[in-house]
């Protein structure tokens, strides 16, 4: 007898818990409102984090990452299972951590999650997590509840002046990613992991009209390395303040062979014709383009070359305005006659043509060559204006270079090349596959003056 008491307690208990749970999963909820740093530069928001995840995991980017990386995926995954005890897969963040994910940044690099854990979290964990109006230190972030949603900081300081996130997207699909940058100068992206990341934004300008936008579609044709044209992402891109927040975000331990490499053009001659240029503010609305790095010197030299507008061909006035003493000698690619400035030996002799109301000029001869016969020949079928062309394949080469540089210097901690070599190897191989990010810029589809629309995104024709 006692024992079929026994027996119905428990399946009371359990009919009880089962009802309970049912009733607790079933009872609907509020939306995600989200938070953001009050001063933000940067957030991230993704409306169902785990279908983007799993969406990035079918792409190619992400198979040559896994691939060539996984050490390093691997340290990463490992790194986060034992700090929050969750293996990092899609499914395991969808049933503990729920869909919504918004992260921001400030100018100083602080972060902000915003998160909206499951019901299964707040039924098992929520009791370790203490739940409280006040701001709790659990050992490298403060975290704060906020009705539903969780906050994570690494500063107290930072959860004390959150905003809402005011700017959620509709009708967002689940597998996109929306991005907005900048404080004075607002830029809006949307990028889909399907078809290999497509990305398409907004960016509202007051100073630039779309016929401001000089269009060098040849430029983007050819096999240069990189190109960036003056546009509102140019602006949004060098604004101070996001410029600080973007270091910060990124370990100065990667930057540092750059950093080293940069140095090496200090107070040299390139540097005062930078410096020359800058000042008088002749390159607010240029075109740019790299071509690479020259293997003909001992040190790695850069091959670029930029356009920008001026009123005069004359080289003279030009000289006269950079307050520059050069000796500069005619010369004639295809049907375009212009200057050679013969200045660091063969690392920088200037190439200089008048074309389109501005000056090309170009770091050495053969690049102007190369640029001069794209312009002559005019075969671009371009119908739309591209702004910004990253072949990774190409780069990869260069950073190498430098990275090899730098260990024959013996300044990156007694890294010999031959470790150096094997060190890059994978990231080398990862970047190759990479293919080219394009973005190109149209007018704003309802023909307002202020806002630009942008597409693109990774092509690899591999």
């Amino acid at each position: 007898m006692k024992i079929k008491c026994k027996k119905f307690l428990i399946f009371i208990f359990f009919l009880s818990f089962c009802i309970t749970g049912f009733i607790f999963f079933l009872i609907p909820e509020q939306g995600f409102r989200g938070y953001i740093i009050q001063d933000t530069n940067l957030s991230v928001y993704f409306p169902d984090f785990p279908s983007f995840w799993s969406s990035v995991k079918k792409q190619q980017i992400s198979s040559s990452a896994t691939k060539y990386l996984f050490e390093y995926l691997y340290e990463i995954e490992l790194s986060f299972r034992k700090k929050w005890g969750i293996r990092p897969t899609p499914f395991r963040w969808y049933l503990w951590v729920g869909k919504p994910l918004l992260i921001s940044w400030n100018e100083q690099g602080d972060y902000l999650v915003s998160i909206k854990p499951s019901r299964l979290f707040r039924l098992f964990l929520l009791p370790s997590w203490k739940v409280s109006n006040n701001i709790i230190y659990g050992g490298e972030y403060y975290y704060l509840w906020k009705g539903n949603e969780l906050l994570i900081s690494n500063k107290d300081t930072v959860l004390s002046q959150v905003v809402p996130f005011s700017n959620i997207p509709s009708n967002t699909n689940n597998d996109t990613a929306y991005i907005e940058l900048g404080k004075n100068l607002k830029a809006s992206f949307s990028i889909h992991a399907e078809n290999n990341f497509y990305i398409e934004g907004k960016i509202a300008s007051n100073k630039i009209t779309y016929d401001d936008i000089v269009s060098f579609s040849d430029f983007f044709n050819s096999n240069l390395s990189s190109a960036l044209l003056y546009s509102p992402l140019t602006d949004i891109l060098s604004d101070t303040s996001l410029k600080n927040t973007f270091s910060s975000l990124i370990p100065q331990k990667t930057l540092y062979p750059i950093l080293i490499w940069l140095l090496s053009f200090k107070d040299t001659y390139l540097e005062k014709l930078y410096s020359q240029f800058i000042d008088k503010g002749l390159l607010n609305k240029s075109a740019f383009f790299y071509s690479g790095i020259s293997d003909n010197f001992s040190n790695p030299i850069p091959v670029f070359g930029f356009w920008f507008p001026y009123e005069s061909s004359d080289i003279t006035q030009l000289f006269s305005e950079l307050d520059l003493d050069l000796q500069y000698y005619l010369h004639q690619w295809n049907s375009f006659e212009g200057y050679i400035v013969p200045i660091w030996n063969n690392a920088l002799c200037l190439s200089l043509v008048y074309y389109n109301k501005g000056w090309i000029i170009c770091s050495q001869e053969p690049l102007m060559a190369e640029i001069t016969t794209l312009l002559h020949e005019n075969k671009s079928d371009l119908k739309t204006n591209p702004i910004l062309n990253i072949n990774f394949a190409q780069v990869s080469e260069d950073i190498e270079k430098i990275l090899l540089w730098c260990t024959k210097q013996e300044l990156l901690n007694g890294i010999n090349e031959r470790d150096m070599s094997g060190l890059y190897s994978p990231w080398k191989q990862f970047f190759k596959e990479m293919g080219t990010l394009n973005l190109t810029l149209l007018p704003s589809e309802n023909n307002q003056k202020t806002y630009f629309c942008i597409r693109g995104g990774f092509v690899n024709e591999k």
